[in-house]
């Protein structure tokens, strides 16, 4: 390893509780919001920039988090269809 370089990390290990949509809970690092590492998460899907890839996974809270977000969103947009033309 090259100085100022960070390790690899270390494979993930499967945690036995299983999430809603069946995906299972893994010890790694979040790569929301939080970004702690060595806590259980979830991959969420993958990310890409420049060409690389790398899965992105979420803790149970930066998941709750998102969800509202996603939540808000779409609640704004629902209110939008009925907002007066006024």
């Amino acid at each position: 390893m090259t100085a100022g370089a960070s390790p690899r990390p270390a494979a993930a290990v499967a945690v036995a509780e299983v999430g809603e949509g069946g995906q299972r809970w893994t010890v790694g690092d979040c790569w929301l919001y939080c970004e702690r590492p060595g806590i259980p998460v979830m991959w969420v899907g993958a990310a890409s920039c420049l060409g690389l890839h790398a899965p992105l996974t979420a803790c149970p809270d930066c998941l709750h988090r998102l969800a509202a977000k996603i939540r808000a969103r779409y609640h704004r947009r629902d209110l939008g269809r009925f907002a007066c033309p006024h």
